[in-house]
């Protein structure tokens, strides 16, 4: 239990390191949903070997078949998060 709130802190303080250095970047140079979230994934994937196969999984799919999109069938940061 305390390794998982670990974990799940971890990925959140990563998740608005992310955000912030995104953030900061001149505005027509900034990454978008899609491109934040598989760096997220990725991140995940070298880090953890408990959620690689499940990072690279989500990386891997297709449009139709991902499991973190929004509503315009684009990757979900937050929902991935």
């Amino acid at each position: 239990m305390i390794l998982e709130l670990v974990k799940n802190q971890s990925i959140n303080r990563f998740a608005k390191l992310l955000m912030r250095v995104n953030g900061e970047r001149p505005v027509g140079h900034r990454h978008n949903a899609n491109a934040i979230t598989e760096k997220l994934l990725e991140a995940i994937a070298n880090t953890s070997r408990h959620f690689s196969e499940l990072a690279m999984r989500e990386i891997d799919a297709v449009a139709g078949q991902r499991v973190f999109v929004d509503a315009g069938a684009n990757r979900d940061f937050v929902a991935c998060v």
